[in-house]
């Protein structure tokens, strides 16, 4: 999939996530919400998403999940009470860029980095 937009959408008792990008460039998830997952937003193998204004919370392990993926941005994003991390980027992911990000209550880590090059982050919490 690429050049598409999702915008204020819901994903409730999804399983095993809430909204997964796959193999896919140059896509938006704007003002979603994601909860009760085993993640809330899992992007993979995938570059140039923009993860805008979302909610995750009460995940039963990530909150944003970023695997083999490059050149993706997290902006104004909320993760709580995620049972491993709010956001976690991992697997050969790449040049991420996180911007005003706020991760609170979760259980293991807030922001969780693995096997990640060439990071850009600011004003996370």
């Amino acid at each position: 999939m690429m050049d598409s937009t999702v915008v204020n959408c819901r994903a409730v008792n999804c399983e095993p996530n809430g909204f997964r990008v796959y193999i896919s460039r140059n896509n938006t998830l704007m003002n979603n919400i994601a909860e009760h997952g085993q993640a809330g937003m899992f992007v993979e193998s995938s570059f140039n998403i923009r993860l805008i204004g979302n909610q995750t919370f009460n995940n039963r392990e990530f909150g944003f999940l970023f695997e083999n993926s490059d050149y993706n941005t997290l902006q104004g994003n909320m993760a709580f009470t995620n049972q491993w991390a709010g956001i976690a980027i991992r697997s050969n992911s790449a040049k991420q860029h996180l911007t005003g990000n706020v991760a609170r209550n979760n259980v293991l880590d807030g922001i969780f980095l693995n096997d990640t090059a060439h990071r850009k982050h600011r004003y996370d919490q």
